[in-house]
């Protein structure tokens, strides 16, 4: 979290991250991911601007924080992998279940709906790697 918390084109993202309560330790027996847990995780971040597509309003209400938390949860691999791992084609699942594909040159991550374009690789964090990403990826 502090990787993002310190690079001002991810402040959407953190906010939402904050909104779903998905920071801090967790206790034994839970099932709910935290972005503070250890990794090693990958996570394909949308930047600021790729959040211009989305009603972040609607994500960020109180009511909606179960929507929110499987959005997020979309973006992440419980692996680390690095941008020279990726192949074509290659399939990764999600904290959501769900099987993101890779397509390279460039280097795409297609979900269900739609695909991003990795726009800045292999930023190191202490539990894992971010991927910047133009889109944020609808489940």
């Amino acid at each position: 979290m502090e990787l993002l918390r310190g690079d001002s084109d991810f402040s959407t993202l953190v906010a939402a991250i904050e909104a779903a309560d998905l920071i801090g330790e967790r206790g034994p027996g839970s099932t709910r991911f935290s972005f503070d847990e250890d990794g090693p995780y990958t996570l394909f971040a949308p930047t600021n601007d790729a959040f211009g597509d989305v009603d972040v309003a609607y994500y960020l209400e109180a009511e909606h924080q179960d929507e929110l938390v499987r959005l997020l949860e979309y973006h992440v691999i419980a692996a680390e992998v690095r941008s020279g791992d990726l192949s074509e084609g290659q399939e990764a699942e999600n904290l959501d279940g769900y099987d993101l594909v890779v397509s390279l040159d460039p280097v795409r991550i297609a979900g269900a709906i739609n695909s991003a374009d990795v726009t800045a690789a292999d930023i190191l964090a202490i539990n894992g790697v971010v991927h910047a990403v133009d889109a944020v990826l609808i489940p």
